[in-house]
């Protein structure tokens, strides 16, 4: 998965996510929920809900760059409560 230092900076201070925690909820074992999502203005969107090592549930949202060879780029994130 990639992110922008943008995005990452956004993250921490908006949100209070940390890079990690996005990783962590993406992995197999740790996601809840994936599906695709269509938006006439952004395109095609992949939400993910999933667990980072503390339990804490996140919603991840991620845009395609190479989805056959599985990259990702994070969009967005934040902690579900």
């Amino acid at each position: 998965m990639l992110m922008s230092h943008h995005v990452e900076t956004k993250l921490i201070a908006k949100h209070g996510v940390g890079k990690d925690q996005v990783l962590d909820a993406c992995l197999v074992g740790r996601y809840i929920s994936a599906r695709e999502d269509f938006d006439a203005e952004r395109g095609v969107r992949l939400l993910i809900r999933g667990l980072d090592r503390t339990g804490r549930q996140l919603l991840v949202l991620l845009k395609p760059v190479e989805p056959a060879e599985g990259i990702y780029r994070c969009i967005t994130a934040r902690i579900v409560e």
